[in-house]
């Protein structure tokens, strides 16, 4: 070997490393410039993701619509045997008829609330959950999810309608309403599933804030969104709290047509609400409200519908007089009811994330979430008051 050998040695060894941190930087620079993709690039082919959260939605809240919806199924399992005339729209319901969608409220909200309080306490941290998720992303994808929920109020109404025009028993179409359900539920988790994988999904989920969108990041979270979030959770209270009464309902005279016979619930009180929160919901994303005092207003407002709702002909009563015994005023009252509790649930869901930067955003979408739970539950327990009081 001669001696300057390893001279050469060196020297290649040196071009080795030069070129690996050359490389390496390059990779750098390559992965740099992949996370400052402008959103511009980063499109959602045929609005994929966005029907995806609006599925989301309308699975989010369909076990509950499907159990509450089919009100003659539950109708003639808690019917009185003994009585072969307690069929119908009627005012004397045994104490399961009268009860029972209060209870199955309470139910199905408990565990919900109770998971969410453990997994902050277990974990010592916030948990993610789909309006969180939502909240990374453009305003009109939380739109699109929460739009996606008053759906999930249509869909089973639509078929307790077709199951009741076509003469079909109420144990067979309660097999209808769970079997589509669950069908339902599989095939939006599968599409959520290849939604995580686009790269429009994995941008906005791994995008940090470049902008300053919060004021002051020495003040608390709270202290910026607690008017959205305290709207969130009476707009849910004051609607759960009347929603199990209104399939109490009776028309003037029950029971003579089949508007007042069975028709009369799934079409005054379930189509008209669906169908009244959807229009709020999609007028919520259109036309906002800016001032989030006059959100929250407008949200405690609400309780005077449900007042009114009270005193509407609901049976059996005790207590308090019926003042409002025309179906057209409970009519008038549900679509007051319903298209507040879109538009103003709307406007607060929306409006909440943009008010703080993106990395504060999922957290945000979990307290908006973990209020609204609040709000049902409290509903839930008010909506049994309420029926004793009446």
């Amino acid at each position: 070997m001669s001696v300057n050998e390893p001279n050469v040695v060196e020297q290649v060894a040196n071009n080795e490393a030069t070129e690996k941190s050359l490389d390496e930087l390059a990779a750098e620079r390559t992965e740099s410039c992949e996370d400052d993709i402008p959103l511009a690039d980063v499109k959602d082919r045929y609005h994929f993701v966005k029907h995806i959260f609006c599925f989301l939605g309308l699975v989010s809240v369909l076990p509950f619509n499907v159990f509450i919806t089919p009100t003659d199924y539950w109708m003639y399992k808690f019917r009185d045997v003994n009585n072969s005339q307690a069929m119908g729209i009627h005012p004397n319901k045994t104490k399961l008829q009268t009860y029972f969608f209060s209870y199955m409220t309470v139910a199905s909200n408990m565990p919900v609330l109770f998971m969410i309080f453990v997994n902050v306490l277990w974990g010592h941290k916030y948990v993610k959950c789909v309006i969180g998720t939502a909240s990374r992303f453009p305003p009109d994808y939380m739109h699109s999810l929460i739009t996606g929920q008053a759906f999930s109020g249509l869909f089973p109404t639509f078929i307790q309608i077709l199951s009741l025009i076509g003469h079909v028993d109420p144990l067979k179409s309660a097999l209808f309403y769970f079997t589509g359900t669950n069908i339902t539920i599989i095939l939006v988790f599968i599409g959520f599933l290849i939604s995580q994988r686009t790269t429009f999904f994995k941008y906005h989920e791994s995008k940090e804030s470049t902008s300053e969108e919060i004021i002051d990041k020495d003040t608390p979270l709270m202290m910026h969104i607690w008017p959205y979030a305290l709207c969130g959770l009476v707009s849910c209270w004051v609607t759960l709290s009347v929603f199990p009464i209104c399939v109490l309902i009776l028309p003037r005279h029950p029971n003579l047509t089949l508007w007042s016979g069975r028709f009369f619930i799934p079409l005054a009180f379930f189509l008209v609400y669906n169908s009244s929160d959807f229009c709020g919901r999609i007028l919520g994303g259109i036309l906002s409200i800016s001032h989030r005092h006059l959100l929250l207003t407008l949200s405690i407002l609400r309780w005077l519908i449900a007042v009114l709702i009270i005193f509407c002909n609901i049976h059996p009563r005790n207590h308090l007089p019926v003042a409002f015994k025309n179906e057209a005023c409970f009519i008038f009252f549900i679509l007051l009811l319903g298209f507040s509790n879109g538009y103003v649930f709307t406007n607060a869901m929306v409006a909440a994330p943009k008010k703080v930067a993106m990395e504060y955003r999922e957290k945000v979408g979990f307290i908006l979430a973990l209020f609204a739970s609040i709000g049902v539950n409290l509903g839930s327990f008010t909506s049994s008051l309420l029926l004793e009081i009446i």
